[in-house]
């Protein structure tokens, strides 16, 4: 019979081992978060005209001219629907790949993420610079609120401070949301494939065992 060392190598062996198709993705922003961050931009409906904002321009939903990207805005520009929609998911990719570079080392729950996304598209270098990301990495909550509303100076467009602030925050300490379909799980069912693997690493560590321990170990 398989000793209880050989065995515990092999159960390690089957639950460290990735499976085919699992390997780990960064987080992508929440249909949720998608939602709330084009209420919070335009309304929800996508500005087709160019608007004054910020100094500046802005299309779409919410697509600045010192955005990123090489789409020029300025008081005469005019869009599609469909660019909109366009511009939208390229910002929301930029600033998602910021948000997973930041804070790759911290354990974020899907709605954390999609606030700071939200944040980081309205005023990314704002942000930066507001004490932060130190904030929520140290995990002390009240320092995370006062970092959020240092990212908004008091001089700015009525409204950005007292509603887009406390909607942000209340998505970043709320329960969690559903991660996007898009993003592998390992809750998801195990597939043939997958199986077939468990069975080739079963395989592969009652070797090993048999190797060190001797040819008498078999499994059960």
């Amino acid at each position: 019979m398989i000793t209880n060392v050989g065995l515990l190598l092999l159960k390690l062996a089957l639950v460290s081992t990735p499976l085919l198709g699992h390997s780990e993705d960064k987080m992508e922003l929440s249909e949720q978060g998608i939602e709330i961050l084009k209420e919070l931009e335009t309304g929800g409906e996508a500005a087709l005209k160019a608007y004054p904002d910020g100094g500046g321009f802005a299309i779409g939903y919410g697509h600045h001219s010192t955005g990123p990207g090489d789409f020029e805005v300025n008081k005469d520009t005019k869009i599609t629907l469909e660019e909109a929609e366009e511009l939208f998911r390229n910002d929301v990719s930029v600033f998602a790949k910021q948000v997973n570079k930041l804070f790759g080392k911290v354990n974020l729950s899907q709605n954390e993420f999609d606030a700071l996304v939200i944040a980081f598209y309205n005023r990314p270098e704002a942000v930066k610079n507001s004490g932060l990301v130190s904030a929520i990495v140290s995990g002390d909550e009240d320092a995370i609120e006062d970092a959020w509303y240092n990212s908004i100076p008091e001089s700015a467009p009525k409204g950005l401070r007292s509603k887009r602030v406390p909607r942000e925050l209340d998505l970043f300490f709320s329960e969690q949301v559903d991660t996007p379909e898009s993003t592998p799980s390992m809750e998801e069912p195990v597939n043939e494939q997958d199986n077939e693997l468990r069975k080739v690493m079963s395989q592969h560590m009652l070797d090993v065992i048999r190797t060190k321990a001797g040819p008498s170990v078999r499994a059960e």
